[in-house]
């Protein structure tokens, strides 16, 4: 997209950006007691710590596809949150200027230059962290599935 009306020069700054670290910070959670789980199940292995791995692997699944869906949802003001500050603030002037002087962008004058943005989106990564997040979720349900159909059953008394 392109314009020649620069949005650094309106009266009045953008709103802050209201984006949540809720869905990262407990995705990492998740990974952390998956991960350590496993480990420990490496070692000892109990249905317990079978079936907290194969919970935790699948709470990341979920919390990783929340966080993709929540970061897309705020394109727009993530977008905003790191633009350019006011143009009233001698900081952002000396930064554009400095830009400018060193060869690295064009200083933006309102309706004489035009300049194109790029519109916030998700690459390729953040649904591939979703893609192998939730093949992860399924082999780790699959094999905790295929343990307990292979697990001996208990004689009768």
């Amino acid at each position: 997209m392109t314009t020649s009306l620069v949005e650094l020069w309106a009266q009045s700054p953008p709103p802050a950006a209201t984006v949540s670290g809720v869905w990262g910070v407990l995705t990492s959670v998740a990974i952390v007691i998956a991960v350590c789980s496993v480990a420990v199940c490496s070692v000892i292995r109990t249905e317990a710590l079978t079936r907290l791995a194969t919970i935790a692997t699948v709470f990341v699944a979920v919390f990783t596809i929340a966080t993709v869906v929540h970061l897309s949802s705020r394109g727009d003001e993530l977008t905003r949150l790191v633009s350019f500050g006011s143009a009233r603030d001698p900081g952002t002037q000396v930064g554009l200027l400095l830009r400018w002087a060193t060869g690295h962008d064009t200083y933006p004058v309102p309706g004489l230059r035009t300049v194109s943005w790029a519109t916030a989106s998700l690459t390729w990564y953040a649904f591939l962290a979703s893609a192998i997040s939730l093949a992860s979720a399924m082999a780790a349900i699959t094999e905790w599935i295929h343990g307990r159909e292979n697990r001996p059953t208990p004689p009768e008394t």
